[in-house]
């Protein structure tokens, strides 16, 4: 049993800044999975490593956040659009800014 790739990747990032921020080496993360009761070890590998390296690259080339959608139009193609209920926020509106 692993730790799902997303998890994974942001357990690297985590583990690179604290590396950073405490000028040592840090040679593994925990990730935790709270719902199943499962804390999992993941080694900092080359290629862990390297597929961090390759994402932070591809964050990089984007031109900043994707446009906004007017609230409908995420729910369009949702079959229980009439019946769901749940107002979309944005963070921003959340915070009270």
């Amino acid at each position: 049993a692993g730790v799902w790739e997303p998890q994974s990747v942001r357990a690297v990032a985590l583990a690179k800044a604290l590396a950073w921020e405490r000028e040592r080496a840090v040679p593994r993360a925990v990730v935790e999975y709270p719902a199943a009761g499962v804390v999992r070890t993941v080694r900092l590998t080359t290629r862990k490593k390297a597929r961090y390296r390759e994402l932070l690259r591809t964050v990089e080339t984007l031109d900043g956040p994707p446009p906004r959608l007017d609230d409908d139009a995420k729910c369009e193609s949702c079959e229980y659009r009439e019946t769901c209920g749940v107002k979309s926020r944005s963070l921003r509106s959340l915070l009270g800014l």
